[in-house]
């Protein structure tokens, strides 16, 4: 039964907060119908355009999270089923490896990213540009004290072609 369960799972319709993320959830086998502009308040406007009234809503999800897209779409009526997928840990620093006298930039993909980073570098920036993949992480970088550029869009093409101009 449980097996018949998820493979019912894989029909419905998925949405994915950018690019990257749908490409993952297809060749993962869902059907990505909607593709959000790379951040979770962007994605809970399209999907709130597409929604029936008082849907149900699978959000698979990390084990820290930001409100946004669940909480807009609560907001809106909607019920919010959380599916915890993953965690980001910090890497002990022995396994760290080392930074090397030349570092060109540091790049930050994830408001999580950004607390650990901080932390593991005790506190202050390292003294070289930074980069957030999206204005969600540039912000919460900010809030901790890290100036951020952000590429043209929440890509990682877009934003490798920007650290190519380093």
């Amino acid at each position: 039964m449980r097996a018949r369960s998820a493979q019912h799972l894989l029909r419905l319709p998925a949405a994915a907060v950018g690019e990257t993320t749908a490409r993952a959830a297809a060749e993962a086998g869902l059907r990505v119908e909607l593709v959000g502009p790379g951040t979770g308040g962007g994605l809970a406007e399209g999907m709130l355009a597409r929604l029936a009234p008082a849907s149900a809503v699978i959000f698979a999800r990390g084990r820290d999270v930001r409100p946004e897209l669940p909480g807009r779409l609560v907001a809106a009526g909607h019920s919010v089923l959380p599916l915890t997928l993953y965690r980001m840990d910090p890497t002990p620093p022995r396994e760290l490896p080392p930074l090397g006298p030349s570092l060109e930039a540091v790049v930050l993909t994830s408001p999580r990213a950004a607390e650990l980073y901080l932390r593991g570098v005790g506190g202050l920036p390292l003294p070289c540009p930074h980069w957030a993949l999206g204005p969600t992480t540039r912000d919460a970088a900010a809030a901790l004290g890290i100036d951020c550029h952000i590429p043209r869009e929440p890509t990682m093409a877009s934003l490798a072609e920007e650290l190519c101009t380093i």
